[in-house]
């Protein structure tokens, strides 16, 4: 059986055509638990875990409502993962096939069909329930993103590969479970323009370095930790939240460390599956592309 797990916010506008979709699923046994955040959001990470909690089957898929999963999806899901036993997450086939980190630290997005990727989009991602239990779920410090690069990187170091399934095809329409609209969206909805930006500065900032110190090995933290801190005051020119982020990420030093403690490192990671193999021009111009857009 394989457990189809949606958070809800405020998510009228998709939520019928997301489990209508699931309902038409054929040849697997399945299960559908939606997970309401309420009143006040208490994040994804947080309705993950709560709805992985009351999950029975073998297999969890993370949906986004936003989606619309084609009917052979979940079949596909179980027979890829009973034939690879390798395989701890699979991706499906949204707008992008997965993502890698940069040098600095930062995720970037592939779309060239590649098939092993580092890390995979919660948007339609499935995983083992027990590897997903093994490795403590989602870090439910993370509000909002970076979450699916830190459980992916633990996935990793737990012995498991990542890979994208594009027979998983999957309609994403690029929209979240905050009112209908992308977290940005929503942020500037509620919160005013600003406020929204300075949110996501923040928690990007302090998202990122604390991945970095938990999950990254030795040889790899040793430089990566001070390009992202360096990125990321750069990246402070934009909004001083930037640096609010960092200050908390430093002052939660020890409780990172000791998450990276307790963090199963059974496989070496190479930095090709954390890196990726773009080209370097081609990162930077990214990268410019993105403070552009910032």
């Amino acid at each position: 059986m394989i457990s189809v797990i949606i958070s809800t916010y405020n998510s009228e506008k998709y939520i019928k055509t997301c489990i209508d979709a699931v309902l038409k699923s054929r040849s697997v046994d399945f299960e559908i638990i939606r997970v309401d955040c309420g009143k006040n959001s208490l994040g994804l990470t947080v309705t993950h875990n709560m709805g992985a909690k009351l999950a029975v089957g073998e297999y969890l898929l993370f949906l986004d409502v936003d989606t619309k999963l084609d009917k052979n999806a979940l079949f596909e899901i179980v027979k890829f993962f009973e034939k690879h036993n390798d395989v701890g997450v699979v991706q499906g086939k949204i707008e992008t096939t997965g993502h890698f980190l940069s040098i600095f630290g930062f995720p970037y997005e592939v779309n060239d069909g590649r098939r092993v990727i580092f890390g995979a989009r919660t948007a339609c991602m499935a995983i083992r329930r027990d590897l997903f239990n093994k490795i403590g779920g989602f870090d439910e410090d993370y509000f909002m993103h970076g979450e699916e690069t830190d459980l992916c990187w633990r996935v990793w170091l737990s012995g498991y590969k990542i890979c994208y399934l594009p027979k998983v095809k999957c309609e994403h329409y690029g929209k979240s479970h905050y009112h209908g609209a992308t977290p940005e969206e929503s942020l500037r909805a509620t919160s005013g323009v600003a406020l929204a930006y300075n949110r996501l500065y923040y928690e990007g900032a302090k998202n990122q370095i604390t991945t970095i110190i938990k999950d990254a090995p030795l040889s790899i933290l040793i430089w990566m930790l001070p390009l992202n801190i360096l990125a990321w005051c750069f990246v402070g020119l934009k909004s001083f939240c930037v640096y609010k982020g960092l200050f908390r990420a430093l002052c939660d030093i020890n409780k990172t460390l000791v998450k990276r403690h307790n963090v199963i490192r059974a496989k070496h990671v190479s930095s090709k599956v954390i890196l990726g193999d773009i080209e370097i021009s081609r990162l930077f111009l990214k990268g410019f592309r993105w403070f552009r857009s910032l």
